[in-house]
């Protein structure tokens, strides 16, 4: 991960990260 809790990645993401992670799950969830 990167260090930082589940809910703050998410966080992250759901505010328009561009983590290689976020893209990693989105892609799991197609």
């Amino acid at each position: 991960m990167t260090g930082m809790s589940v809910e703050d990645y998410q966080a992250m993401m759901n505010a328009g990260g561009c983590s290689p992670d976020g893209f990693r799950s989105i892609r799991d969830k197609n």
